[in-house]
C-alpha cells in the first residue's frame, strides 16, 4: 500500500527514513520473490511441505537469479534470506513449511470461524457488538499475518489463535 500511494503522501507530513521503508520496491518485489518460492516448494513437496526451522538455503543458493528484478545486490537478499530464513507471511511459510495436509484443515477452520462471526451479526445486539469486536480484532490479525510472519514470534501467534479458540467456544 505503500508503495501504491507513495505520490499522495503531503511533503513533510513523515520523516524522510519512513517515506523511504514505505515505498521500497525491493520490499515489494522481495515478497514476490518469496510468493514464487512458496509455489516452487509446495510445488515439490506438496504433502509435508519442508518442515518448520528447516534452512531455506536449498531454494535461494548463491547463484539464485531473482525472477522479479531489480532487487538490488545478490547479496542483499541472500542476506535477507539467511537472516529471516521465512517466507514473509504465517499463510505463505505455513503452507510451505508444514504443506497442504496440514494447511488446508487450518485454513477451513479460519473460514468456519470467520463464518460464525457473519452468523452471529444477525443475533441479538450484544452478539452483534461482540462478533463485530471479534471481526475487527481478527481482521487486524489477518492483516498482519499477510505482511508480517507470525510463526518466528510465538506470543503474537499463541495470541491470534487464542482468539479463535475463544470465538470458536463463543455462544456454541
Amino acid at each position: 500500500l505503500g508503495y501504491q500511494f507513495k505520490d499522495t503522501f503531503p511533503k513533510n507530513s513523515f520523516p524522510s527514513k519512513f517515506i523511504n521503508t514505505m515505498t521500497d520496491t525491493n520490499s515489494f518485489l522481495i515478497r514476490l520473490e518469496f510468493y514464487h518460492t512458496a509455489y516452487k516448494i509446495v510445488k515439490e513437496k506438496p504433502v509435508f511441505g519442508v518442515g518448520f526451522y528447516a534452512p531455506l538455503d536449498k531454494y535461494f543458493p548463491r547463484d539464485y537469479e531473482s525472477v522479479f528484478s531489480p532487487m538490488g545486490s545478490k547479496v542483499y537478499f541472500q542476506n535477507h534470506v539467511i537472516h529471516t530464513n521465512t517466507l514473509d507471511n504465517l499463510f505463505l511459510t505455513l503452507t510451505a513449511r508444514a504443506g497442504l495436509l496440514f494447511s488446508i484443515p487450518y485454513f477451513l477452520f479460519i473460514i468456519y470461524v470467520i463464518k460464525k462471526l457473519f452468523f452471529l451479526l444477525g443475533k441479538s445486539v450484544k452478539e452483534r457488538q461482540d462478533s463485530i469486536s471479534f471481526v475487527a480484532v481478527l481482521s487486524g490479525f489477518l492483516v498482519l499475518c499477510m505482511t508480517f510472519d507470525t510463526l518466528v514470534f510465538p506470543p503474537l501467534n499463541w495470541t491470534f489463535h487464542s482468539i479463535l479458540g475463544v470465538i470458536t467456544k463463543y455462544h456454541s
